[in-house]
């Protein structure tokens, strides 16, 4: 006979999921409130990339890509990294999806389709980004 009554997995995985969005929100906090090429700049870690090889990868400037926009300044972000910017808004849909799922908590409507990337999409990404990679470093 099943027990009744709230299931203890989903409770942890509940707590587990707010434990990491108090963090997540932590984090957004400190790149909103402080810029990781002022003074800051010890407290945010390095590129391991650009510090063995002194070229920037693609993801080098995301923090203080992301600093900027959350304070409004939308040009000095894509300065940054305009990669991270333009694709943001996806990685922002995917997440709320992925944690509507992973909390199982209904999926609106409009949500409920995901963004499947045929192989022709997948290698144009890998394109763009390692020509944004070189390009960056020329």
């Amino acid at each position: 006979m099943p027990v009744s009554g709230p299931h203890p997995k989903r409770f942890l995985r509940r707590c587990g999921f707010a434990a990491a969005v108090a963090g997540l929100a932590f984090l957004v906090y400190v790149l909103f409130r402080t810029d990781p090429s002022g003074h800051w700049q010890a407290f945010f870690p390095k590129c391991m990339f650009y510090w063995g090889t002194g070229l920037h990868c693609p993801g080098c400037g995301c923090q203080r890509a992301i600093h900027h926009l959350f304070n409004g300044h939308l040009t000095l972000a894509l300065h940054y990294n305009a990669m991270v910017i333009i694709a943001l808004p996806w990685l922002i849909w995917e997440a709320v999806r992925a944690s509507l799922l992973f909390l199982e908590l209904p999926v609106p409507r409009f949500m409920e389709r995901r963004w499947r990337l045929s192989g022709r999409q997948a290698m144009f990404i890998a394109v763009a980004v390692t020509a944004f990679w070189i390009l960056r470093n020329v």
